[in-house]
């Protein structure tokens, strides 16, 4: 198995090609908000990308659990947030309840698999991984037994949880080039949709 820096590096390259084109007209504070939160979304990939081919594995996995939080942001934005908490975010740079009590992130996940219908997918996908992004971003176990190969101090990151990495980033950065492309003008977005599945989904690791 090979790391598939290749194949990422190309979907990263469609995701440019295709936004290219994308434009916003008259996009209200909703649509300008959750497309920043999207786009920020692609830049973290193209980090963890320039992270992994420089063998910058520890800072490359850190950044997993921020392009899940920031894609879930942005589609809680887009779909599931009040004007009132639009305002009162960029205001004061926190999530509140209506009641104003502070949003958990668990809460806005479950709240995004509610506008989207997505039969819990993403609950499903923070119950899964929740506790290892957490480990990789806070520098727990999980980055400290990967630093650490016999009786040195080197990098023990094996290609598949390289890849798996990839896999990762790139459901996500999939999904949010495709909300950008959903919230502009662009016509036949079907089309610039499926060019960037195909390719993430060519990301895909086979169960063994």
């Amino acid at each position: 198995m090979e790391i598939r820096i290749v194949e990422f590096t190309n979907l990263l390259d469609c995701i440019e090609r295709e936004l290219s084109t994308v434009k916003f007209k008259d996009a209200g504070t909703r649509v300008r908000l959750a497309s920043a939160l999207y786009t920020l979304v692609i830049d973290h990939a193209q980090g963890i990308r320039l992270l992994i081919e420089g063998r910058g594995y520890p800072s490359s996995s850190a950044l997993l659990r921020v392009v899940f939080e920031t894609y879930i942001r942005a589609a809680w934005f887009e779909n599931c947030a009040t004007d009132e908490q639009i305002k009162h975010f960029i205001d004061h740079d926190e999530i509140l309840s209506p009641d104003k009590r502070k949003l958990s992130f668990g809460q806005l996940v479950d709240a995004v698999d509610i506008a989207l219908d997505t039969d819990s997918y993403f609950s499903q996908v923070k119950a899964t991984t929740w506790k290892g992004l957490n480990s990789l971003t806070h520098s727990g176990i999980l980055q400290a037994e990967r630093c650490v190969k016999e009786k040195s101090i080197t990098y023990n990151y094996s290609t598949r949880q390289i890849n798996e990495a990839l896999e990762f980033s790139s459901m996500l950065v999939g999904l949010a080039s495709g909300s950008l492309i959903d919230l502009s003008d662009t016509i036949n977005p079907s089309d610039k949709i499926s060019r960037i599945t195909n390719l993430a989904n060519s990301l895909i690791i086979e169960s063994s």
